[in-house]
Formats: C-alpha cells, structure tokens, sequence
C-alpha cells in the first residue's frame, strides 16, 4: 500500500465586517464520500460608531403599581435609505452599554438611557415587547417612531388598573399642538340708540276682540247749520221800493174790486 502526502488546503475568509472568527473553532474533516469538510464559527462583535452628534432617550414609568420588573424594549435604527443602520451606538443613564440595530434593552420604574452619537436624520422605532394585556400604554413626549432631525426624548407609561402605587407623580409631556391661528378683534358695539319700532294704527273693527269687550267708538259730532244774517253793505237796495209800492197797488186793486161785486 502505498502512502500518498496530504494536499495543502488553505481557506481564507474575506469581509467579515463586524464578524470575528474563533480561533478555536475551525474544524476540518473527512467525511465519508471521502469529501473534506471546513467548518467556521464567526462571532459578532459590532464597532461602536461615532458619526453623529444626536441623542435619543428613552424612560419607563408605571403607575397604580408598585413593581421592581423590568420590561423589555427593542430599537430599531435605519439610515437615510431605509436600510438598517451599521455599527453599533453607546448608551448611558440607569445602565451603560452599547445598542445596534434591533438591539434589545430593559427598563424598570423610573429607568431611562440616552443612546448618543447617532447621525442626524437617522430613522428610529422604539418597541415594548411583551407588555401584559392588564396594562394600558401611554407614550408621551415624542413619537416612539421618528426622525432625529433633532434629540429625541421617548417616555413610555404603563398604567395598571386600581391598586394606587408605583411612581406618584411620572412625568407626562403631551404632544405639542400647532400655534392657534390669530383671531379677529370682537366689533365694538355701535353707540348709536336702537331704533324704537314704529306702530302703524289700525282702523277699528266692528267685530268684538276675544280677548274682551271692545268699547263703541264716540259718533262724529253732525255739524252746526250757521243762522241767517242780514245782508250786508255792497248788496243791492233799489228793488225793494219798487216791490213794496207793487205790493200795496195789488192791494188796492183787490179791494176796489170786492166793493163792486157786492153792490150789484
């Protein structure tokens, strides 16, 4: 039987980025069939990354219970494009540590961290992962879901029904409303009197009002006949000796007759 030297076989990884490989861990073997088998076993180990200057913190809070738990959250970090952002961040406040994209951390009452040194307009979503059905979540102050077009401050309230405990008085900062537009100035009341309503009088009714007797109204007074007066200076005189001589000659006349008649 003859004995044959083993080939070299050299294997070589390129671009691991943020992978490291274990030293240890690089196994060879034959199989079988006779094929030879490499196996590598990478370990992650993100580079913390220092290109910007925004923050972004986040803080826990439960009322109406009193509870050392802690809860877990989640935060997602995109870049510009939409892609998951590289590196990883450092975060400082109750804990201290570095985060990357889909990294998980965990808070209790009254807990917070500041993750700093992210780029501005970096996309971030921050997630509360299996939150009990007996709580009702309030996040206040900024969105948990946003932009760091500037520092970022995300406050997640968890209240838990009846039973009053916890953290007396958690900070709640609402929402921002937009600036009321500017309303116009009231009109000034007119000083002018107010006009009185103008009542136009009504003929009277011959039919009684039923709302009670209606009294008759005073008849029209018949207008006085003037006395005769005397003629007056101006008239004319003549005629009246004519007709008192006319008068007495008929007169006369009259008589003159009725002696006749009787002597005969």
């Amino acid at each position: 039987m003859l004995e044959q030297e083993s080939p070299e076989v050299r294997v070589l990884e390129i671009n691991s980025n943020q992978y490291t490989l274990d030293g240890g861990s690089v196994v060879a073997e034959v199989d079988e069939n006779g094929v030879l088998q490499i196996k590598f076993t990478n370990i992650y180990t993100p580079t913390e990354q220092s290109g910007g200057d925004m923050t972004l913190a986040i803080s826990k809070w439960v009322r109406n219970e009193n509870t050392n738990s802690r809860f877990e959250f989640q935060l997602f970090l995109t870049d510009g494009s939409g892609a998951a952002l590289a590196g990883s961040y450092p975060y400082t406040g109750s804990y201290a540590g570095s985060i990357s994209d889909g990294g998980r951390f965990y808070l209790a009452d009254g807990e917070s961290i500041t993750v700093t040194g992210l780029p501005e307009g970096t996309g971030y979503r921050v997630v509360e992962n299996n939150v009990r059905g007996a709580y009702d979540v309030i996040v206040s102050g900024d969105s948990n879901i946003g932009s760091l077009t500037e520092n970022r401050d995300v406050t997640f309230i968890n209240i838990a029904p009846g039973n009053p405990g916890g953290h007396e008085d958690p900070p709640y900062y609402p929402p921002e409303d937009p600036e009321p537009e500017p309303s116009e100035p009231p009109e000034e009341p007119s000083e002018e009197p107010p006009e009185e309503p103008s009542v136009t009088p009504s003929e009277p009714s011959d039919e009684p009002s039923p709302s009670g007797p209606v009294s008759e109204p005073d008849p029209t007074p018949e207008p006085e006949l003037a006395e005769p007066t005397l003629p007056q200076t101006g008239q004319l005189w003549w005629p009246v000796p004519v007709l008192l001589v006319s008068g007495a000659a008929a007169v006369a006349f009259g008589a003159f007759k009725g002696r006749r008649k009787s002597r005969k």
